[in-house]
C-alpha cells in the first residue's frame, strides 16, 4: 500500500529559520541545518558585527539600522538556498563513527532489564529502548552513541552507567 500524502507543507529556508528561532535568526547572514539522530540542529554562522559592517564615528542609530537592513536585504534567496542544499559533489565532513561503546550502548538500550534498572536508579520513566537511548545520551552529555568512542569523558560516564547495571544484574536475588 502506497502512503497518500494527506497535507504538504512548503517554507522558504529564511522563513522556517525564523519561524524556529524568532529574534536569535537576525543575527546571522547565513546557517547550516542538519538531522542528527531525529534532532533538527541549526548552526547560525556569519553574525552581523562590528567588523562587517563599518560604522563611522559621526554616525547615529537609525543610519546603522538601515544599514544593517540593506545588507540583509541583500542576501539573495538564490544564495540561501545553494548553501542550505549544497550541491551533490560537496565535500562532506566524516562524522565519527561508532565502535564498541556505541555497540554496547545499542546492546543495553534494547534490554528490558536494563529499562527498569535505569528507571529506579536515575528516577526517571525508562520504558522502551528510545528511552534508554535518550537517558544515556543525556547522562553522557553526548548527542549520538557512537561519540561514545570518541569522547572519553562520555566514555567514562558510560562505564559507570554500564558498571552499575551489570553489578545490579549479577546481585543475588
Amino acid at each position: 500500500m502506497t502512503p497518500q500524502i494527506i497535507h504538504r507543507y512548503a517554507f522558504t529556508a529564511r522563513d522556517a529559520i525564523q519561524a524556529l528561532l524568532g529574534s536569535a535568526a537576525a543575527d546571522c547572514n547565513r546557517w547550516e541545518i542538519k538531522i542528527d539522530c531525529g534532532q533538527v540542529v541549526i548552526d547560525l554562522l556569519s553574525p552581523v558585527s562590528l567588523e562587517q559592517i563599518v560604522v563611522d564615528e559621526g554616525s547615529n542609530h537609525e543610519e546603522v539600522s538601515s544599514r544593517i537592513a540593506e545588507e540583509r536585504q541583500e542576501t539573495d534567496e538564490a544564495t540561501v538556498e545553494a548553501e542550505f542544499f549544497p550541491p551533490e559533489k560537496a565535500e562532506k565532513t566524516e562524522e565519527p563513527k561508532g565502535g564498541q561503546l556505541a555497540t554496547a550502548a545499542g546492546i543495553i538500550c534494547n534490554e528490558g532489564a536494563f529499562w527498569l534498572w535505569a528507571s529506579e536508579e536515575f528516577n526517571v520513566e525508562v520504558r522502551n529502548a528510545n528511552d534508554a537511548r535518550e537517558l544515556i545520551l543525556r547522562k553522557c552529555g553526548i548527542t549520538s552513541r557512537r561519540y561514545l568512542d570518541h569522547n572519553q569523558e562520555a566514555a567514562e560516564i558510560f562505564r559507570e552507567i554500564r558498571s552499575g547495571y551489570q553489578f545490579w544484574m549479577n546481585e543475588p536475588a
